[in-house]
């Protein structure tokens, strides 16, 4: 519906303004998206719009800004309210990986880690694709980063797996 197009619209345009490192336009950007949460009470675009400011953040080393945002919102903390269940829907997704985000810059790579994974086994349990690929490939790059390089391809290879045999790639 229409918050699914603002959620796009909003997180699509400060992408595409970082790309360019233009991260001052990035955050205007989320911070025109705070307009519509207000006036009209669109939480999932909160939501949304809280884990791209962290991993927007992070990006730019501003770490302290990351974690007041992150504890504004209820990212401090043990994640036990981010674990998947039978409730869970796409916005606490968005929310547990952002939460992953900051674990692994306090240097929590288990927790983190532990996390994602039990994500990408909720996600691909439930066949939920497009998110599954998005864990998958964050688990890769924290796996990278910490210089794990044959856990970062298997999460690569799974990402390309679920993307060939669910038609998301024609090859």
């Amino acid at each position: 519906g229409v918050v699914d197009q603002l959620i796009a619209g909003y997180i699509t345009k400060a992408r595409l303004h970082a790309h360019e490192a233009d991260y001052q336009g990035a955050l205007n950007t989320l911070k025109d998206a705070d307009k519509p949460v207000v006036l009209f009470g669109f939480d999932r675009l909160r939501l949304h719009i809280v884990a791209e400011r962290i991993r927007l953040y992070l990006l730019i080393g501003e770490d302290k800004l990351a974690f007041e945002e992150g504890r504004k919102n209820g990212l401090s903390g043990p994640p036990y309210h981010l674990k998947p269940d039978e409730n869970s829907c796409v916005d606490t997704c968005i929310l547990a990986i952002a939460r992953a985000r900051l674990a692994l810059k306090k240097n929590d790579e288990f927790g983190a880690v532990r996390l994602l994974k039990q994500w990408w086994e909720y996600l691909s349990e439930k066949g939920a694709w497009s998110l599954a690929i998005s864990v998958a490939v964050r688990m890769a790059v924290t796996m990278a980063e910490k210089d794990d390089r044959c856990s970062a391809r298997r999460y690569i290879v799974d990402a390309l797996s679920v993307f060939y045999a669910r038609y998301f790639v024609r090859c």
